[in-house]
């Protein structure tokens, strides 16, 4: 019921309030057997979960699909745990100490939660506060502790729903009409992230900028990207829907999608020559391409990119992609074990970028910076960007990989918690979908979105906060939150592996 429970939650079915009551039914399940087969339970619950969430990484690899959901399972482990040592120690009937129970019910959850996202270069994916992506009061709360602190707020529910039940199955439905702490501290908490979050929409209203921005979907089918064949296609994709969208009036930046070029646009004539071309329409092009450098000892290393072509078709910025995607764009030791190559579809590994580039159109304009694919995913490089200057986030990425899936709306409602979190609008440029414009406050209008597997291009105004800018909470502290959670929920799970005979 948990995995089901939370996999409905997500796309493609986002059923979203089961986020809610989806995960009591572990910690009821855990409170009344062993810590060993309450891990076993956990373990299970996170299988049922990722294989049904990822699911659609099954469009590269049906390996790595079930890897990778068996050690994302790992991290459901702690918290039945956690639940059945306390309550085979403490019981359920006392509220104080359940409502311990539901603090460290939170902990565990959001710890771990956090230790997957950066733990071996990090997973971040579905997050359980993701599942409340729509949920626009309650989310705001990301503003304080990032997505962690929403993630929190649904467990803290869960955690009362599951400590009442617990209670009535402990004294078989005799509490007759006893008040319950555990389920009114719940709705407590609840009722003051939504007061907050409303709070927070209901006076937004800061001084903005107007940046407009036309978003390009070529819709090139991944099995075409790199062939010979299909160059002149993409080509002429390009060209047609750039050349309509620099027509339309006062455009400040044209937005192509990650890789959009079939090859290197600094090395390849026709792809350079393609966007000079275009740039004479008057109109700055963003353009995600690969890029190589060749070393002094002859060695090329290849990066993924975006590049800025201003109005005479120079550039003017570049930005290297800083976080790979594990087996996605690079292999691990390919070099030592040859055989590891057989896990990824990639030819050959990237390397990553250094630096966090802030783009500018125009000196004095609005500054932007540049998430390539995942990136968005990571709360971290997000928060560095808007801390470096950054006032609207840049998503350039390519989900054709997984066409046609809930994979491209999955990675869509990360970049959500992004604006929310650092206060600032997104766009997301992609060669199939979802390409759209995000708000700071995590809305994404209908008519703000693109429809997928569909070529053409969309144009909106992004309110850009304006100087002086005032830094959410988050974007000063960062993961503070999360790393809190960690330490006591690692040394408290350690404490119980250790001594639980």
């Amino acid at each position: 019921m948990t995995g089901l429970g939370l996999a409905a939650a997500f796309p493609p079915f986002e059923i979203k309030d089961l986020a809610w009551l989806c995960m009591a039914p572990l910690m009821i399940s855990a409170a009344k057997t062993g810590i060993g087969k309450a891990a076993r339970l956990g373990f299970v619950s996170g299988l049922v979960f990722w294989l049904f969430s990822i699911h659609w990484i099954t469009h590269v690899t049906y390996m790595g699909w079930m890897t990778l959901a068996a050690y994302c399972a790992l991290y459901f482990i702690p918290l039945p745990v956690v639940v059945s040592w306390w309550v085979g120690r403490y019981g359920t009937t006392r509220p104080l100490l359940n409502i311990g129970l539901m603090l460290l019910c939170v902990l565990t959850w959001v710890g771990f939660e956090y230790l997957r996202s950066v733990l071996l270069t990090g997973f971040p994916w579905n997050p359980v506060g993701v599942s409340q992506h729509a949920n626009i009061t309650i989310i705001q709360v990301a503003r304080l502790g990032g997505v962690y602190a929403v993630s929190a707020v649904v467990l803290w529910v869960n955690a009362a729903f599951a400590v009442t039940a617990l209670r009535y199955i402990e004294k078989r439905g005799r509490l007759g009409r006893h008040w319950h702490p555990e389920l009114m501290a719940g709705v407590l908490v609840w009722a003051c992230v939504h007061s907050y979050g409303w709070r927070t929409v209901r006076d937004y209203n800061p001084e903005t900028t107007p940046f407009r921005v036309a978003l390009v979907q070529p819709n090139i089918p991944q099995v075409n990207k790199w062939t010979l064949e299909y160059v002149e296609t993409i080509y002429s994709r390009l060209r047609s829907i750039t050349a309509a969208a620099s027509h339309v009036p006062e455009v400040d930046l044209i937005v192509w999608p990650e890789t959009a070029v079939p090859d290197d646009v600094r090395s390849s004539v026709p792809s350079y020559n393609l966007v000079m071309d275009l740039c004479e329409n008057g109109v700055p092009i963003l353009v995600g391409s690969m890029d190589t450098e060749r070393t002094d000892e002859g060695v090329s290393r290849y990066y993924n990119s975006s590049f800025l072509f201003d109005r005479e078709g120079r550039i003017v910025d570049a930005y290297d992609k800083q976080h790979l995607v594990l087996f996605g764009e690079y292999v691990p030791y390919h070099h030592r074990f040859p055989f590891i190559s057989s896990f990824s579809p990639i030819e050959a590994s990237f390397s990553p970028g250094t630096t966090a580039t802030v783009f500018r159109v125009e000196e004095g304009g609005v500054p932007f910076a540049v998430l390539i694919c995942f990136e968005d995913t990571l709360p971290g490089l997000s928060r560095k960007a808007v801390r470096n200057g950054a006032r609207v986030l840049i998503n350039q990425t390519n989900d054709a990989w997984f066409d046609v899936s809930s994979g491209s709306r999955q990675h869509m409602l990360h970049c959500i918690f992004r604006c929310v979190e650092n206060g600032v609008p997104a766009v997301r440029a992609t060669n199939t979908g979802l390409t759209c414009f995000i708000d700071p406050l995590g809305r994404v209008p209908e008519n703000n979105r693109y429809p997928i597997l569909t070529d053409g291009f969309i144009v909106r105004a992004v309110e850009a906060p304006r100087e002086p800018f005032m830094q959410t909470l988050y974007t000063r502290t960062g993961d503070i939150f999360a790393v809190g959670s960690l330490i006591p929920a690692i040394g408290l799970f350690l404490f119980i592996a250790v001594n639980r005979k």
